[in-house]
């Protein structure tokens, strides 16, 4: 590769090449781990919306707790098919004790595939979700949600 520029006094910098590795999706086991780091993970983000509601139940156990909202996904990358944007979420629901260790553990995925017209609509409303956590003896919280990579584009 050569890259010249017609200006005098300028100096151009570029890589001379790039290693790339076969995308390839993460194992269960990947998935899982990377949730688990992500959960126990100081840092804050605001790149993904995400609303969530709370509500305590008596069922399927006493002071069970029912998880439902929505998760924004502008800033979620989606496979493109022919027909349809293609991708999946990981939601996890991960109760710990005081000092934080993991004392129950629950993954949900959403596999999700949307025509045009549903896609631009899910951008305005997000996908909606529920789940629902038992309480764990000891348990002081409860937390997570993961977005795996999308799965690679297909024409």
């Amino acid at each position: 590769m050569r890259v010249q520029v017609r200006r005098s006094g300028l100096s151009i910098r570029y890589p001379k090449g790039y290693f790339a590795l076969k995308d390839e999706p993460a194992t269960k086991d990947e998935r899982r781990n990377n949730s688990l780091v992500a959960i126990k993970s100081p840092l804050d983000s605001a790149v993904i919306p995400l609303e969530v509601r709370v509500d305590r139940l008596n069922h399927p156990a006493p002071d069970s707790l029912s998880l439902s909202g929505a998760i924004g996904i502008h800033d979620v990358h989606f496979a493109r098919t022919s027909q349809f944007h293609v991708g999946a979420l990981d939601v996890t629901v991960l109760e710990q004790d005081q000092t934080g260790k993991g004392l129950h553990e629950s993954t949900n995925r959403i596999n999700l595939r949307f025509t045009d017209a549903k896609y631009a609509a899910v951008l305005k409303s997000g996908i909606s979700f529920r789940e629902s956590a038992p309480p764990q003896a000891g348990a002081t919280t409860r937390s997570s949600l993961r977005i795996p990579p999308p799965p690679p584009s297909a024409a």
